[in-house]
C-alpha cells in the first residue's frame, strides 16, 4: 500500500531543515522574535522527483502519489523564519496504528478526532509537500530527515532512518526579495516505491 504523506508546511528561509516546525520549549521564545510576515506571492514549483533529481514543472503529487494522506500538518500562511546554514527544525508526531487511540479535537468536540486508529501498521510513503521562502538568487538545497521513532523531541538530535536531499530547489531573483514555493516531492521511484515508517513508531 502507497500513501502521500502531507509534510508541514512550515515556512522557512534557509538552506537546510528537517521534516517540521517545532522547537524545543527552552528556545520558543527566540524562535518567535525571528518570525518575519510573507509579503510575496506563494507559487507552486511543480514535483521534484527524488528518485532521478528531476522536476515536472506545473503538476502536483495528487496525479502521482496517493491515495491517501495519512499526516497533514499544514499550518496558516502567515510567517516564515530565518534559518542559519546549521540549523534545523526537528518535530515529533506520530502516523496512527490499528490500535491507535481515539481522541476527540480540542477544539471541535465531538465532531472530528485529533487522533483515530489507522488503516495498517506501517506505511510506504510515496511522496510529501513541503514550502519555503529563500532571498536566495541562485538555486537551494534541502535536507529532509525521517525516522521511524524519535522519543527525545527537544533534548536530543533526531537519528533518521531516511535523509533525502533535494537540490535544484528554486530560489527568488537578485530584485525580488524573498520568494516563496510549494514543492511537492515524489519519492515513488525510490526502491520499494518510498520509505517506509512504522506507525506509532513501532507498529503497535
Amino acid at each position: 500500500m502507497t500513501r502521500f504523506l502531507r509534510a508541514p508546511r512550515g515556512w522557512w528561509i534557509g538552506t537546510l531543515a528537517a521534516l517540521c516546525i517545532a522547537v524545543p520549549v527552552s528556545a520558543q521564545q527566540s524562535a518567535r522574535s525571528r518570525l518575519l510576515p510573507i509579503t510575496s506571492p506563494i507559487r507552486r514549483a511543480g514535483v521534484y522527483h527524488v528518485a532521478t533529481g528531476t522536476w515536472t514543472r506545473n503538476a502536483s503529487l495528487a496525479n502521482l502519489t496517493g491515495p491517501d494522506t495519512i499526516y497533514n500538518n499544514t499550518c496558516a500562511v502567515a510567517y516564515y523564519m530565518m534559518l542559519d546554514r546549521a540549523e534545523s527544525f526537528q518535530h515529533r508526531s506520530r502516523i496512527p496504528s490499528t490500535s491507535g487511540p481515539t481522541t476527540p479535537s480540542v477544539y471541535y468536540g465531538t465532531q472530528r478526532n485529533d487522533e483515530a486508529p489507522g488503516c495498517h501498521d506501517a506505511y510506504t510513503v510515496n511522496g510529501f509537500e513541503v514550502a519555503y521562502c529563500t532571498s536566495a538568487s541562485s538555486p537551494i538545497a534541502w535536507t529532509y530527515e525521517f525516522a521511524n521513532s524519535y522519543a527525545e523531541c527537544g533534548n536530543s538530535d533526531m537519528a533518521p532512518d531516511y535523509t533525502l536531499v533535494l537540490t535544484g530547489l528554486p530560489g527568488s531573483c537578485p530584485t525580488c526579495g524573498e520568494g516563496c514555493w510549494i514543492v511537492d516531492v515524489d519519492l515513488s521511484g525510490m526502491p520499494g516505491g518510498g520509505i517506509v515508517l512504522s506507525a506509532d513508531g513501532d507498529g503497535t
